[in-house]
């Protein structure tokens, strides 16, 4: 059998050997509970595939975090290591040893294949079992290089077993769910970091991740301040001595806290799932206590947001993760291109069959302009009339623009109308030449 390739997840462009990719587990949604059913003389029981249709996880949802790769080949990746991978693949591993099942081998050894992660991190990642183990109930074990081949062993027979798809975890609802993986390339993982970054938001203020962070942190300092002299008051008023280490706790929550839980809240809009790192509350904990300046905060913060504006990114094109699928041996985007393509034809006609439900049927007019400028005022003027209007076709009469210019525009004016239009723009000759061009 020959190599394969992988399509994004969001995009649908084509992921080859080599490609820079994200990867994050996913896990199918699940009803809130079990829909009971009879058949027959059978009753018995089962959880819908989902309890929402909205946000970008209504049907397959985060099982962790992004993580950075690189296709390989055959369906595979190797893991980009640096730190939050390491970290990522550490999370991943202990999310599975509380929430995954063990699977027993089936019928057919070659696909069939067990899980029984315990085992496996005993035998083939002792180490790694070892500081998994010993960490700090809630606290993640710190690893580092040395980590890297027991982390890679993990990684590979996780991989191995979803692709199998006999991988599961039990959901916070009871339910036994699959775990897959989604696949974005990195060029269209950064286009949706840059997309939800861009503009303002419904409240006219900056999206991108630095002045929302300032705006916010702002924000939240205040209301901690607000909160501790009223605290400190009534403490007074009652005679109870201050408690600097309660304060201190408080103010922690206030602000490093809600901080991220605003962060996470870009990308999972009213859904489920956070997608910002750990470690972001350490840091926005450490600005609060003094030990870490704004700049430097800012510095190391703003980076971790990219998977937070990713997953917004995907909520504004109403994206839904999907598990990996393959796509041939496309080397050269060709599925990619032509998938943009049938976007493109279908997007168009789209528009197109709404504008004619909003406003009437497409009429399509000639005339003659006087100049650029006055054409590009009927275009401009248009918008604020109850019309779409779009110039087909433009040549000069003479040599140059400014001879005039001769126009083909399609509009759902009617001809009255139209000349409503015309009048506004107050070009005599464009009224002077219209003329309907009839089918």
């Amino acid at each position: 059998m020959g190599s394969f390739n992988i399509t994004c997840c969001a995009s649908r462009q084509t992921v080859i050997p080599g490609a820079l990719c994200r990867v994050i587990a996913i896990e199918q949604s699940s009803s809130y509970r079990p829909v009971s059913m009879k058949q027959q003389d059978e009753e018995f029981s089962a959880f819908g595939i989902a309890n929402s249709s909205c946000y970008p996880d209504a049907f397959w949802g985060p099982f962790g975090g992004f993580i950075e790769a690189k296709y390989h080949d055959y369906g595979q990746v190797e893991l980009v290591m640096n730190a939050h991978t390491r970290a990522s693949v550490v999370e991943l591993v202990a999310e599975l040893l509380k929430k995954a099942p063990t699977v027993l081998e089936g019928e057919n050894s070659s696909h069939d294949l067990p899980f029984d992660l315990p085992a496996f991190l005993q035998e083939s990642a002792p180490r790694l079992y070892q500081a998994l183990a010993t960490a700090p109930r809630c606290d993640m074990p710190e690893v580092d290089e040395s980590f890297d081949s027991e982390l890679v062993a993990c990684w590979d027979h996780v991989w191995e077993v979803a692709q199998e798809h006999r991988l599961f975890v039990r959901n916070h609802f009871g339910a036994v769910r699959p775990l897959q993986f989604a696949v974005f390339h990195e060029a269209a993982f950064q286009t949706l970091v840059t997309l939800r970054s861009s503009g303002t938001s419904w409240g006219k203020q900056p999206r991108d991740p630095r002045s929302f962070v300032l705006r916010t942190l702002e924000e939240l300092k205040k209301q901690a301040a607000e909160h501790q002299e009223r605290r400190a008051k009534a403490r007074a008023e009652a005679g109870a001595p201050s408690d600097a280490s309660e304060d201190a706790i408080f103010t922690r929550w206030m602000v490093a806290d809600r901080l991220c839980e605003r962060l996470n809240q870009i990308g999972r809009s009213e859904g489920s799932g956070g997608f910002l790192h750990r470690s972001a509350s350490d840091l926005v904990a450490a600005h609060v206590e003094g030990k870490l300046a704004l700049e430097q905060l800012l510095e190391q913060l703003v980076p971790l947001l990219a998977p937070c504006y990713a997953v917004g990114g995907m909520d504004e094109l109403n994206l839904k993760f999907t598990p990996i699928e393959y796509a041939g041996q496309d080397y050269s985007n060709s599925i990619g291109q032509a998938y943009a393509h049938f976007v493109g034809q279908v997007s168009a006609q789209c528009v197109r069959d709404i504008n004619e439900h909003r406003f009437g049927q497409y009429r399509t007019y000639t005339l003659q302009a006087s100049s650029p400028e006055l054409l590009g005022k009927l275009q401009t003027d248009s918008r604020g009339w109850e019309c779409h209007l779009q110039v087909l076709q433009v040549e000069n009469i003479g040599s140059s623009p400014a001879e005039g210019l001769a126009v083909t525009l399609e509009t759902t004016m009617d001809e009255e109308y139209f000349g409503q239009l015309l009048a506004e723009v107050n070009d005599p000759l464009m009224q002077q030449t219209v003329r309907l061009k009839q089918d």
